[in-house]
């Protein structure tokens, strides 16, 4: 059973470029961009513990 966490709306802006490779990676691992988004944040803020 996953641990349901609050969450929090924000937008972002991002290039093209970025959103190109953010879809191209979805698809391929078939995860939905915001898991994407959520794992890499997470991935870069646990540096700064």
């Amino acid at each position: 059973m996953a641990i349901k966490l609050r969450s929090v709306r924000k937008a972002v802006l991002i290039t093209v470029e970025q959103n190109e490779k953010l879809e191209k990676v979805s698809k391929e691992k078939e995860l939905s961009q915001n898991e994407i988004i959520n794992k890499a944040l997470d991935a870069y803020l646990a540096r700064f513990k």
